[in-house]
């Protein structure tokens, strides 16, 4: 559902099938895309953290 609500939804999908269909393969191949790029920043920020924790315990040694 959160990751549902995050997603921009297709009007004219939504229109033609009502709310309950929700055109669910659609959002749910831009719920993964989102996902995966939330993931990826995760890893990337995790890496940074990483080497800058590095970095900080070189300098004080």
């Amino acid at each position: 559902v959160l990751v549902a609500s995050s997603v921009p939804v297709n009007l004219d999908c939504l229109a033609i099938n009502g709310p309950l269909t929700y055109c669910l393969s659609e959002s749910l191949a831009f719920g993964s895309v989102i996902a995966l790029a939330v993931r990826v920043i995760a890893i990337l920020k995790g890496l940074e953290d990483f080497v800058v924790m590095n970095i900080c315990i070189s300098i004080q040694n």
